[in-house]
């Protein structure tokens, strides 16, 4: 078997406003690499990054390698984006005068609204999670079942 080591997001408050995506990858994933190094005394480890965490691996990882370390043997990446040269459907949610809003928005605070992130991601299945509720509960007068 494979020993199996979590790390995961906690509930950020007002004490993570300053902290930035150079904090993430040192204070979080490299961390978390040779904590897991230290407890097993492996000289390399395996690591799965899924999300935003696979962007923080594969950027750790590439900090890691131009500093001439190799501590992972091998990364699995799950529903990532590394490329953000071409951010497919996000495009239609990323364009210059909405991110000097959200940065103006977080600036007072650091924090992004839950309601913000989860309005995002709705509207990447826009039929399902969005329109069916349109239709349903306004035009139709239907309760929304419950999730």
């Amino acid at each position: 078997g494979h020993r199996t080591f979590v790390i995961s997001w906690r509930n950020p408050d007002a004490s993570l406003a300053t902290k930035t995506w150079d904090n993430y990858i040192e204070d979080a994933a490299i961390k978390a690499i040779a904590v897991t190094q230290e407890i097993t005394g492996a000289k390399s480890i395996n690591a799965l990054g899924f999300c935003v965490g696979g962007t923080i691996l594969g950027t750790a990882l590439a900090v890691l390698a131009a500093r001439g370390e190799k501590p992972v043997a091998s990364a699995t990446l799950l529903t990532c984006l590394l490329d953000f040269s071409d951010t497919g459907i996000l495009d239609i949610f990323i364009d210059e005068d909405s991110v000097k809003k959200r940065e103006q928005e977080m600036g007072h605070g650091g924090l992004m609204k839950g309601q913000d992130l989860s309005s995002t991601f709705s509207f990447l299945r826009p039929n399902d999670l969005v329109w069916n509720y349109v239709v349903g509960n306004y035009l139709k007068g239907e309760t929304p079942p419950p999730f």
